[in-house]
């Protein structure tokens, strides 16, 4: 089942909801009722980010094909914790790296956290 899907159950499932987030599913304003009933975390039936099996790897290999990589990885951190993630996932602590002068700073940041060498 995709991700939407495994939401979308659950959004109509009626339960209570005793997790994360901390709006449980109720939105501070009328009239945007929908998106938080779709706004859950890591519970049973949604998966996880951080080692999906579920609808979450199902999305990241539909991506992949659409694509055409190997593999894709979703992120909910943003850019920043994909540039942290990238090279990480590339380079080990003392590899070179090849950038312009005016790399993004959560690169710069990145290859100081990961002892990387700049050049």
């Amino acid at each position: 089942m995709r991700l939407f899907g495994a939401m979308r159950n659950y959004a109509g499932m009626g339960v209570s909801r005793f997790h994360m987030p901390g709006h449980k599913g109720v939105p501070p304003l009328p009239g945007i009722e929908l998106a938080y009933s779709y706004d859950v975390t890591e519970i049973a039936g949604m998966d996880s980010l951080y080692e999906a099996s579920g609808p979450i790897l199902s999305l990241e290999k539909a991506y992949a094909g659409l694509y055409g990589s190997r593999e894709c990885i979703l992120s909910a951190g943003g850019s920043t914790l994909c540039v942290q993630g990238m090279l990480a996932a590339a380079l080990l602590p003392g590899d070179r790296l090849l950038c312009c002068r005016g790399v993004h700073v959560s690169a710069a940041r990145a290859m100081a956290l990961l002892d990387l060498d700049p050049v």
